[in-house]
């Protein structure tokens, strides 16, 4: 069985997307569990009372669900790991200026280090961050009451040959004013299995579908965009999602759907 390092990334131009284009036959090594969370386990959340009753619009019932979102995420490692437990961190801005809650687990029998953490902050607006969301076409000003609530997390797998996971999902909004969505999902192979990379994609690919038959080609090509790396002149990883900036799909259907799906 060929074993390639993460590295040895092909972009043939082979008539599929560029993270799907290997030379390699389609291998799976019976030890990738944590890939089988990230896809698996983890995707049947969404009929589970913990997380399929949870409402959420563009104010404080997203804040709740990001909340929620990272409890589930968490029982869910914790019980695919057996072992090891996430250690609680809690912070507070004060003043009603937000706060955070950072869950951390270590040495774990399937997860040598992951990290799950929400993150609720309120403020104004400085001339720099105002200057630079005009510049993609928001109305902001400098002095504007802002919100925004995120859950993102890593996970780094115990073993070397189950891929690094990374996602998020985040939500900002200037007060009187439209708010807008913004996330994703990659994953970064230590060494290169053809069947996690297309599997995964084939995930998301499924997410987009449902909601919207132009998103996929669109996110994953942003996602593609967003994480080259100039300095080697390849792409971090295999890819994924990510999008920004949205308040609606590309065929104009509501946003919040979606994003809630690729969070869950």
């Amino acid at each position: 069985r060929e074993v390639r390092p993460a590295t040895a990334l092909s972009t043939k131009k082979t008539g599929v997307p560029p993270c799907f284009a290997f030379n390699g036959p389609l291998l799976r090594s019976s030890s990738f569990a944590a890939s089988r969370f990230v896809r698996g386990q983890h995707a049947n959340c969404r009929s589970r009372p913990l997380l399929s009753n949870v409402k959420c619009n563009q104010n404080d019932e997203w804040e709740q669900f990001v909340v929620d979102l990272q409890s589930g995420i968490c029982k869910e490692a914790e019980a695919a790991d057996g072992q090891s437990t996430f250690i609680i961190d809690r912070w507070d801005r004060g003043q009603g200026k937000g706060y955070g809650i950072t869950r951390v687990l270590e040495g774990g029998s399937l997860w040598e280090k992951a990290a799950c953490s929400v993150s609720v902050v309120k403020g104004e607006l400085t001339k720099d961050r105002a200057a630079a969301m005009s510049s993609r076409g928001r109305d902001a000003k400098a002095g504007q009451s802002y919100s925004a609530a995120a859950c993102s997390l890593v996970f780094h797998s115990a073993s070397p040959m189950v891929p690094t996971f990374r996602a998020d999902v985040r939500h900002f909004q200037i007060d009187g004013g439209a708010g807008w969505y913004g996330g994703g999902a990659d994953l970064t192979p230590y060494y290169l299995f053809d069947e996690d990379a297309v599997a995964f994609h084939a995930f998301y690919k499924g997410i987009c579908d449902k909601h919207d038959d132009k998103a996929y080609d669109e996110y994953k090509a942003w996602c593609d965009r967003y994480f080259f790396i100039p300095a080697r002149n390849e792409h971090r990883g295999v890819g994924g999602i990510f999008f920004d900036d949205l308040q609606e799909l590309p065929c104009g259907g509501d946003a919040l759907p979606f994003v809630k799906e690729v969070a869950l």
